[in-house]
């Protein structure tokens, strides 16, 4: 058995073993070299298990941030007093996307001929339909406030639908005025005007979004909607 010599330099080291005895001392890798090859390697081995870990957290950061915005909503803390629900039924019809595509959203982007296309004979037009949402939640409002509403159409077919650009534009903003004005009247009312006309509110809430749901359908229809707001 070979002994290896304790002094780590010129022949010394070559002479430790036999076989490093016999080699070419031309063709040996030199120690210094060696170690910090062996030091690297232990690096970068550590250094790949950091870049990986690193890559999982990205990953799952990247998910996250992906998550449907209805996803998202589901899990926010809801509110638990009737002013609160009130407010977010409207709202939500109104300028929050939250589980689905509110008002303010179902109708940008669109021409007064976009605005009054329909699918087909005797049915509604998105314009007819912003019209029709847009009038009935200013009936429900002056009754919410003791005002004398507006006599409703003996029919709703008789719904205006022959839109310039000047008209359209004028109904979106009307009908955003009529929810934003809502949304004032519930944040002013007292409770007890508010418990007397949760009823109303609700459906006005409910009525919004049935009509937007429409508006939306009839937007795919005619090729009109951009499936990244929210309806795909």
């Amino acid at each position: 058995m070979h002994r290896a010599i304790t002094t780590p330099s010129g022949d010394n080291a070559l002479r430790a073993t036999p076989e490093l005895a016999s080699c070419d001392h031309k063709s040996l890798i030199p120690l210094n070299l060696l170690t910090t090859f062996l030091k690297a390697a232990r690096y970068t081995s550590r250094t790949l298990k950091a870049v990986k870990e690193d890559l999982m957290k990205n990953l799952a950061l990247l998910l996250l941030l992906t998550l449907p915005a209805a996803s998202l909503a589901q899990t926010k803390k809801p509110p638990t007093d009737l002013r609160g629900v009130l407010t977010e039924e409207l709202h939500s019809t109104h300028d929050v996307e939250d589980w689905f595509v509110p008002a303010s959203t179902a109708v940008a982007g669109l021409t007064a001929d976009q605005a009054k296309w329909t699918p087909g004979k005797d049915q509604h037009s998105v314009g007819q339909l912003a019209y029709h949402i847009w009038f009935w939640d200013t009936q429900a409002l002056a009754r919410f406030k003791g005002e004398k509403a507006t006599p409703a159409p003996s029919n709703n077919d008789e719904t205006f639908n022959d839109y310039s650009p000047a008209q359209w534009d004028e109904l979106v903003k009307k009908l955003n005025q009529v929810m934003t004005d809502w949304d004032t009247a519930v944040a002013a009312a007292d409770d007890a005007k508010l418990a007397a006309n949760a009823s109303l509110i609700a459906h006005v809430a409910t009525h919004n979004a049935y009509h937007i749901g429409q508006i939306l359908y009839v937007r795919k229809l005619q090729g009109a909607w951009d499936p990244s707001k929210g309806v795909k």
